[in-house]
């Protein structure tokens, strides 16, 4: 008959900032460091490359919400004091794509395994969106294959439709 709820406060949310970063290329040492006693995640972003930022900030007040959740397109609200990294904690993969406020930005791996963009300072609006290239490339042959397909149909009724008239005069 009992029953027992938990809950874990020391939950890290889905999406929030970040306003430092460390660079560790190699896999096995993101690994390493992330289980690290004294390693931040909140604090700290893990990329695996270098991003154009002149320097981190110590902390960063911010206030970070998730507008949209789709599996192919996520859109986020952020607004902080300095600049930083926003995270997603959704996986990373080369087809994802994010713009803010409109305009393409690069996606980081952060973390061996999920999503980051270098925001600067303020109020933005995050898309990121599942764009892959198999289905893009797919969708462009469909689409040639059915233009095709139609031209072709035109072509043969039209000539069966000539010929019938050819015969009837």
């Amino acid at each position: 008959g009992r029953a027992f709820v938990y809950e874990n406060l020391g939950v890290i949310p889905r999406v929030f900032m970040a306003p430092r970063f460390e660079v560790i290329p190699e896999s096995e040492k993101i690994l390493q460091r992330l289980g690290q006693t004294e390693f931040n995640p909140l604090q700290t972003v893990i990329l695996e490359k270098s991003p154009p930022v002149a320097s981190p900030a110590d902390s960063v007040h911010s206030t970070v919400r998730i507008v949209e959740y789709q599996p192919m397109k996520v859109k986020v609200q952020a607004e902080s004091d300095q600049p930083g990294f926003l995270v997603l904690l959704d996986n990373y993969y080369p087809d994802w794509k994010a713009w803010v406020d409109g305009k393409p930005t690069e996606i980081y791996r952060a973390d061996y395994t999920f999503r980051a963009i270098q925001l600067d300072k303020g109020s933005h609006q995050v898309e990121f969106a599942f764009v892959p290239k198999d289905y893009q490339l797919g969708r462009k042959i469909s689409l040639f294959s059915f233009w095709g397909l139609l031209a072709f149909l035109s072509g043969n009724f039209l000539r069966k439709r000539l010929r019938k008239v050819e015969k009837s005069v």
